[in-house]
């Protein structure tokens, strides 16, 4: 199986796809792609290409459990992260907002902390790491941006303590004025072993 993590990158508009089209063209894409031939036979069955979502709310293809996806949409881009095992996105266009009120009301305390020091410029960072480790557990906003923190003693975390072990974060910014930040399990991902690829639909 490909170890490679695929973000496939589109532009929003009146012929965009939905969440569920883009993912399905892009787990077909990533199928092809790394040669996996029996996900691309099930791919084929519009039968198995049915979207469900776990307890916890997190989308999957019900008869596809070899690859795993997740889907953000900000500003005038969606992307969509392929990957083998459990995996968790975010995207976010740079705007205008009170930064110092959102991070006081929603972020945990060292996250504000942090950023008060350095004048808010990570704002987005720190924002796109909580939202993709949320994706990557599928608990979504029910758990609250305050109850945990992307920050350590040097910065911005490269790891999150979770229940299943450490989760990975890597933040990649492919477009101007934009932050993203793609989590998964720490165990698969290192700058080496793990690449990121891009593509467009």
């Amino acid at each position: 199986m490909s170890r490679v993590i695929k973000l496939y990158i589109w532009e929003l508009g009146a012929n965009a796809p939905s969440s569920g089209e883009a993912a399905l063209i892009c787990v077909k894409r990533y199928s092809q792609e790394y040669c996996l031939t029996d996900v691309s036979a099930l791919l084929s069955d519009p039968a198995k290409t049915v979207i469900i979502r776990d307890a916890r709310g997190k989308p999957r293809f019900a008869d596809i459990p070899q690859l795993c996806f997740s889907v953000s949409h900000s500003g005038a881009y969606g992307v969509c992260a392929v990957h083998y095992d459990n995996v968790g996105l975010d995207l976010q266009a740079h705007k205008n907002c009170d930064k110092r009120a959102i991070a006081r009301r929603f972020f945990h305390p060292d996250e504000y902390d942090y950023l008060e020091k350095e004048d808010f410029l990570s704002f987005f960072e720190v924002w796109t790491a909580k939202e993709s480790y949320l994706k990557y557990t599928g608990e979504g906003l029910s758990r609250g941006l305050g109850s945990f923190s992307v920050i350590d003693a040097s910065g911005l975390a490269v790891g999150i303590e979770s229940g299943n072990g450490t989760a990975a974060l890597r933040h990649c910014n492919p477009f101007p004025g934009y932050s993203m930040c793609v989590c998964v399990a720490s165990c698969t991902f290192t700058e080496q072993s793990l690449p990121i690829g891009y593509s467009r639909i």
